[in-house]
């Protein structure tokens, strides 16, 4: 009967959480990108929050709703871009 009810709190309690909005930092224009050669995302504009990821980046787990994450593949090539 208590695991019962701690299931049904969790339950309960996932819906409260707030998801941030889907495009809180521009990726959403930046995603002609996705496809091009890495060398697309060192052309945006200077002073964007831009964090770029290779795949043996090390990476925070921090959360930033004003950061754009490009993320590119083993082959060189742009495999999205995110806000975080």
């Amino acid at each position: 009967m208590q695991k019962a009810a701690i299931l049904a709190l969790i339950l309960g309690t996932a819906g409260c959480v707030q998801a941030p909005p889907a495009d809180t930092c521009g990726a959403e224009p930046l995603s002609y990108i996705v496809g091009q050669n890495a060398a697309a995302a060192y052309q945006l504009p200077q002073g964007l929050p831009v964090r770029i990821l290779y795949p043996a980046t090390p990476r925070t787990e921090d959360y930033s709703p004003s950061r754009i994450n490009i993320e590119i593949g083993a082959d060189g090539v742009i495999t999205s871009v995110w806000c975080g």
